[in-house]
């Protein structure tokens, strides 16, 4: 009898093997494991792994719109 293809068949695929070493910081990893980082918020209800900058606020109601900006840079680049 023949067998119909489902979305639910998996072929048996070899899969890709890296032979160069990788560039990811494994030391990082436990710091970045959400499961630490949410065992770490239940017991402290401090989450620390964001960073310390300190915000900065402005009136920046006089810069011009996108379009506008756009063109004002190419206004001026056109003159190098």
């Amino acid at each position: 009898m023949p067998k119909f293809r489902t979305a639910y068949d998996r072929d048996s695929v070899e899969g890709i093997t890296f032979t160069e070493p990788t560039l990811a910081q494994q030391h990082f990893k436990d710091e970045c494991d959400v499961n630490n980082i949410l065992r770490k918020y239940e017991a402290t209800g401090l989450v620390t792994h964001v960073a310390n900058g300190t915000p900065s606020y402005g009136d920046f109601s006089s810069v011009l719109e996108f379009p506008a900006s756009t063109e004002h840079f190419n206004r001026s680049t056109g003159r190098f």
